[in-house]
């Protein structure tokens, strides 16, 4: 388990820093924001926004879950216990319909978000190689508020709804037991506190 959380830790590092060489590069408004409920349910994750104009934000999520997972057995007739790890990734398109410092106030989006997350059973214990993954994709829109308060802090909140592309259950040894979940919709929940560094002034839209 320490495992996990280490390499979790160390994918948000590298996430961090290549999401903050791309900020410095396109010289954008930088927004650094995470979800405190989910870091403490061992999913932690950052959610970088930068500002491209006063009323269009350009958001990248990432989010690293670990842990013990109880999962139903594939036959169904018993649970047992898989350590899961995983990559979520999310990604929005951003409008502010009246923000007053900027990339504030009430706001809609589009997204796309693509999620991987492993899970490993107790070898010893199977008489086969039972380690499955599951991948989706899906789009959707969101609907959200964002606060700017003092010193720049942020509280974001946002409810979404997607329409998975893909939702598949694949078993790494077993392939017969593969599973195409097929299409189906699904609500996403968000809250992020974070931080707004003012790095540039953002190019006002009413101004061009």
């Amino acid at each position: 388990m320490n495992n996990a959380q280490n390499e979790s830790r160390s994918r948000i590092f590298r996430s961090l820093c290549i999401l903050l060489f791309l900020s410095n590069s396109l010289l954008a408004q930088l927004e650094i924001k995470s979800n405190p409920f989910a870091a403490v349910n061992q999913s932690p994750g950052i959610t970088i926004e930068m500002l491209v104009h006063d009323k269009i934000g350009l958001e990248a999520s990432c989010m690293f879950p670990y842990g013990a997972h109880i999962v139903n057995d594939y036959d169904e007739m018993k649970k047992d216990v898989y350590s899961m790890s995983g990559q979520h990734l999310r990604f929005d398109a951003k409008y502010y319909f009246n923000p007053s410092t900027k990339g504030d106030r009430f706001y809609t989006s589009a997204f796309v978000n693509s999620e991987i997350t492993n899970y490993e059973g107790d070898l010893e214990f199977f008489l086969e190689n039972r380690n499955f993954k599951q991948t989706s994709l899906e789009l959707g829109i969101a609907t959200g508020y964002k606060w700017i308060g003092w010193e720049r802090l942020i509280l974001q909140c946002n409810v979404g709804v997607g329409t998975y592309l893909s939702n598949k259950t694949d078993y790494i040894k077993l392939n017969a037991l593969d599973v195409d979940h097929g299409s189906g919709w699904n609500v996403l929940l968000n809250f992020n506190v974070g931080y707004r560094f003012n790095k540039k002034k953002v190019v006002d839209l009413e101004e061009n």
